[in-house]
């Protein structure tokens, strides 16, 4: 009889339920993941509003005769501390179609910024419900 001396490692069969396991575990995250993240464009999204919103009050005040200004401009100018852009997730308008915020103001002094506020999903649009 030959000795044979037992190898060590991995059967194939370890492997491939090890790679099942991971792709089971990815299929789950990778929503979830989207969820979040687009949660969070949303906020950041309602964020940017509020604060050009803020800072179109104190152009608008300067520059009484403009009645439109852009994100850019407000940047170029100094009003902006960085450069924002609406994130992909916002739906752009059908009269702003770049990624680029547009304020405007009517007579009466109300500023309107483009695109607006979103709505934030409720968690059964989501998938992350608890189902209550």
């Amino acid at each position: 009889m030959k000795n044979f001396e037992k190898k060590k490692g991995f059967t194939f069969v370890e492997i491939i339920i090890s790679i099942a396991i991971v792709a089971i575990l990815i299929a789950v995250a990778i929503p979830a993941y989207k969820a979040i993240k687009t949660s969070a464009e949303r906020t950041a999204h309602n964020a940017n509003v509020d604060q050009i919103s803020s800072v179109a009050l104190l152009y608008f005040t300067d520059f009484p005769k403009e009645d439109k200004v852009t994100s850019d401009q407000l940047f170029s100018q100094g009003y902006l501390k960085s450069k924002v852009t609406v994130p992909s997730s916002i739906p752009v308008t059908s009269e702003n179609t770049s990624r680029i915020y547009t304020v405007t103001h009517d007579d009466q002094g109300v500023i309107t910024v483009s695109p607006d506020k979103v709505e934030a999903k409720k968690s059964s649009e989501t998938g992350t419900g608890t189902g209550h």
